[in-house]
């Protein structure tokens, strides 16, 4: 049976590597940018739904980490942060992806397979079913941005027509830095699951609101 506690601090640490990987892909494109006002604005969003999903984070965090004050963690309440997480990073993520030209051209396309591989090693044991359902939001929204890659392909400057989301193809303005963001993202993609399964199987936490630690209370009683 997996354990709140570890579950909590898996989430969270899961989403704050991926709220840093947002940023960080942002200053990638800033540093030494071309001056042209599509890249710019680009780059701007990158930084505007990073700090949206950090919001998302914080949000997330309360929801779980007040309740837990009595008594401890409880999957009710962790329950809440994970979905909160899911439900930003899901919002999000789809619009990223569109509004850099779709599926084929987003350096941030390997997060939709990410999300569930990440969400099913945080969930509860045997709620598959939740594991499940998520997989087919995801599966909705890849299926999306691949319809606005088509778009895109056939001429779409603004996403669906929307005169302030204009698509900016970052691997046609700057192929190398796109092809390094593409690896990057996906090699802390492959850290963010191993990290996630690493604090699941620590030692219980027990009662504790503090991160598990390697060699902790093997009680679970949170104890010294």
């Amino acid at each position: 049976m997996s354990d709140p506690g570890n579950r909590f601090w898996a989430t969270v640490a899961a989403q704050t590597a991926g709220v840093l990987l947002l940023f960080f892909i942002g200053i990638i494109f800033d540093v030494g940018k071309t001056c042209e006002t599509i890249i710019e604005n680009g780059v701007q969003t990158v930084f505007i739904i990073s700090f949206m999903v950090f919001l998302g984070l914080v949000l997330g965090f309360v929801v779980a980490f007040i309740p837990a004050q009595n008594g401890g963690f409880n999957h009710p309440c962790v329950n809440r942060a994970l979905n909160t997480f899911l439900a930003v990073d899901i919002f999000f993520l789809t619009l990223l992806v569109c509004i850099e030209g779709g599926l084929t051209k987003s350096m941030f396309s390997p997060l939709f397979a990410l999300i569930p591989i990440a969400h099913s090693a945080v969930e509860e044991t045997g709620k598959t079913n939740r594991v499940i359902k998520i997989v087919a939001v995801v599966s909705g929204c890849t299926l999306l941005s691949a319809i606005v890659s088509i778009l895109h392909a056939r001429g779409m400057k603004f996403l669906f027509g929307l005169s302030f989301l204009p698509i900016t193809d970052f691997s046609k303005f700057d192929p190398s830095r796109f092809v390094f963001a593409l690896l990057f993202v996906s090699l802390i993609s492959f850290f963010i699951f191993v990290l996630s399964k690493e604090i699941i199987k620590m030692p219980p936490s027990g009662t504790s609101l503090a991160p598990p630690t390697i060699g902790g209370d093997p009680t679970g009683t949170g104890s010294a």
